[in-house]
C-alpha cells in the first residue's frame, strides 16, 4: 500500500487491451491509501477527465491525499 505504481499499471494494462485510452473520471470514496495510492501514478499514464472526490478528502495533510491532489493539478484534471 505504500506505492501504486503496480495498481496503476495493472489497471492501465486492463484498460488498454480493451481500446480504452483515456478516463472520463474517477471517484474516490475516501482518502485511506488502499483507495487513493494509485491515482498519481494512473493519472500520469491515462489522460482522465475530472476526479471526483467528497470533501472530507481534502486533507493535504496526508502524503496519499497530497500527492493525488497535486499530480491532477499538474496534469489539467478537474477536481470536483
Amino acid at each position: 500500500m505504500t506505492g501504486g505504481n503496480r495498481v496503476a499499471q495493472t489497471v492501465s494494462e486492463v484498460l488498454w487491451s480493451t481500446g480504452r485510452s483515456r478516463l472520463d473520471a474517477i471517484v474516490v470514496s475516501h482518502a485511506d491509501a488502499d483507495h487513493c495510492n494509485a491515482l498519481p501514478e494512473m493519472m500520469e499514464v491515462l489522460p482522465t477527465r475530472t476526479l471526483f472526490v467528497h470533501r472530507t478528502f481534502l486533507d493535504w495533510s496526508q502524503p496519499p491525499v497530497a500527492s493525488t491532489l497535486d499530480k491532477a493539478a499538474d496534469a489539467g484534471v478537474a477536481i470536483r
